[in-house]
């Protein structure tokens, strides 16, 4: 039986064990963390490309808009 089957059994409780409900319950814990932690990744990503979209490269040289755009990951990424 596959784990989908597994999952909808335990919850309609026609079956499991003590040991596959624990299973179960902490394999969804795993992914609900994982995922969590993509979105957080997302957003960290989205705000970064907020605000180095709004750095304009030709106001700065080169040396100076890369320091900006590390202070700006470091900010958005390091901080948190």
């Amino acid at each position: 039986m596959n784990q989908a089957n597994t999952l909808n059994n335990i919850m309609e409780g026609n079956m499991g064990t003590t040991f596959e409900k624990q299973h179960v319950s902490s394999q969804l814990d795993n992914d609900l963390e994982a995922h969590y932690d993509l979105l957080v990744q997302e957003d960290k990503a989205n705000e970064f490309k907020k605000y180095v979209s709004g750095l304009s490269i030709e106001a700065f040289n080169q040396k100076e808009f890369n320091r900006r755009v590390d202070v700006i990951f470091n900010e958005v990424f390091k901080n948190n």
